[in-house]
């Protein structure tokens, strides 16, 4: 009894797998001929989201600066009587509009003696001395901070000395309120080797945190594409440069910005040329690039061939940890065709939007 199963057992299995062969066979067949078909009726088929190169990732969290400095010289320190207040704006009397909110994360103010950014003189004697006083006022001319006799010396061992404050915190607060800076030097001892070189240099950086968010109405598009050429016609070659621009009237610089890439692929069994096409936009299948720093342009290299793509861009903001992986940091996109929707272009010669290109690959125009 035993013996007579083995053999049916094998001539099962052989059964199956005769099965399973010919099944194989008629999923190839199919889709050769279904390949065939979609290619006759020029219909093309974008490539998966899976498939699909991403360079999508989150970048370090970089607060922008707003700083400036200004340098009292070795004629304006030695000469007598000393000169009235120095003055170093932070605030013009006609500032910037900024259309995001700005957020104050920190602010550093440097008062430094030196003998210019290289020092070239060995091991010459000298010495120097410089009293002053630092105030900071607002716009009220009212001191919200003052550092009274503040003294610095340099010599050969030592050729330059640095007063610096810091605000945080209480202090950080207050300092929002400051305007202007202002330096007076009371008296300026040197000996020696002091030449011309010898300058006090005042300095100020503010870091920002930036919102890519419109202040008044979140919806505002605060950046807008410009185009790819100045005359109409397919764009031909690597890289395509692309470009854009803050909203006109706003002073804004993000830390980052998010660029989206889609080749339309055509659905229309009727156009059969490249360059006519009727699709469905889906952003899900875009390529996804960062800047990762303030830059409004982007050199990219298109991989997908001769067609039409759409592009747009957005800032992103860092009010909150995690940059783009948060999305209360994303600034509305610029100006492009909604998702699902359909478009369809069938001239590349006119005047396109500017969310739009034809790019032809090199080896189609020969």
């Amino acid at each position: 009894m035993a013996n007579n199963i083995i053999p049916c057992v094998m001539q099962y299995q052989m059964r199956q797998f005769i099965r399973v062969a010919v099944l194989f066979c008629a999923i190839i067949v199919a889709a050769i001929v279904q390949s065939s078909a979609q290619e006759a009726r020029r219909i093309d088929t974008p490539p998966k989201g899976g498939e699909r190169d991403s360079l999508l990732s989150a970048k370090p969290f970089e607060y922008i600066e707003q700083k400036a400095d200004t340098m009292i010289n070795f004629g304006r320190l030695n000469g007598t009587p000393k000169p009235p207040h120095d003055t170093l704006f932070r605030i013009s009397n006609t500032p910037p509009v900024y259309c995001a909110a700005r957020i104050l994360h920190g602010a550093t103010i440097k008062v430094k003696l030196e003998r210019g950014d290289d020092y070239l003189f060995g091991a010459q004697t000298f010495s120097a001395d410089v009293i002053f006083k630092l105030e900071e006022k607002n716009s009220s001319n009212i001191n919200v901070f003052r550092y009274d006799s503040v003294r610095l010396h340099i010599d050969q061992d030592n050729p330059e000395q640095l007063f610096q404050i810091d605000y945080k915190g209480t202090d950080l607060s207050n300092y929002k309120n400051v305007k202007y800076f202002q330096t007076r030097i009371y008296s300026f001892p040197h000996s020696g080797s002091v030449t011309g070189d010898v300058r006090l240099r005042i300095s100020y950086k503010d870091e920002y945190a930036m919102s890519a968010v419109d202040s008044t109405n979140p919806a505002t598009k605060l950046v807008a594409v410009d185009s790819l050429a100045a005359s109409p016609g397919p764009i031909v070659g690597n890289p395509v440069n692309l470009r854009w621009h803050i909203k006109t009237g706003c002073s804004d610089t993000f830390p980052n910005y998010q660029v989206q890439l889609l080749r339309l692929y055509n659905i229309d069994t009727s156009y059969n040329e490249d360059s006519k096409v009727r699709a469905v936009v889906d952003w899900n299948q875009a390529l996804s690039v960062e800047t990762g720093n303030g830059s409004r342009k982007l050199p990219l290299t298109i991989a997908e061939g001769t067609g039409y793509y759409v592009w747009r861009v957005r800032p992103i903001g860092n009010v909150y940890d995690g940059g783009i992986a948060d999305d209360r940091n994303w600034g509305a996109w610029s100006t492009a065709p909604p998702n699902d929707s359909i478009v369809n272009f069938t001239d590349p010669n006119t005047t396109l939007p500017k969310y739009l290109f034809y790019y032809r690959q090199f080896n189609d125009s020969m």
